[in-house]
């Protein structure tokens, strides 16, 4: 979970049992956000194929309920095959999603804590 608090972004770890990091400050979250170049571009376009899917499974389901012909077009002629290969496309997609995310939480755990080593050692 990640939120706002007094100009700061908070991110939650995963313990649960409170943010042994402290909060990340947004120069941090921006740092990691500059050196991660293409991530929105990556996250949108997974996005999109999400949607895709779940729209042409939609209206596969739909043409099916209603005894009409499927609609996108079916690959090899096959509505199962069609339907599976959508399901993979779409779960890979949402994967992708989470590894992106998880990647740049840890990213900017990561620089937030050798931000504080350093600080501690210039001590």
């Amino acid at each position: 979970r990640a939120g706002r608090r007094g100009g700061r972004s908070r991110v939650a770890l995963g313990g649960g049992g409170g943010d042994p990091l402290g909060e990340i400050p947004p120069e941090v979250v921006e740092a990691e956000k500059r050196a991660a170049s293409g991530r929105d571009y990556r996250i949108a376009a997974c996005v999109v194929v999400d949607i895709a899917c779940g729209l042409s499974l939609a209206s596969q389901g739909l043409a099916v309920y209603q005894d009409a012909a499927p609609f996108p077009p079916l690959l090899f002629d096959s509505l199962p095959l069609t339907c599976g290969i959508e399901v993979v496309l779409a779960a890979a997609g949402a994967q992708l999603v989470r590894f992106e995310l998880e990647n740049r939480r840890e990213n900017q755990e990561r620089i937030w804590s050798e931000v504080q080593k350093r600080r501690v050692e210039r001590r």
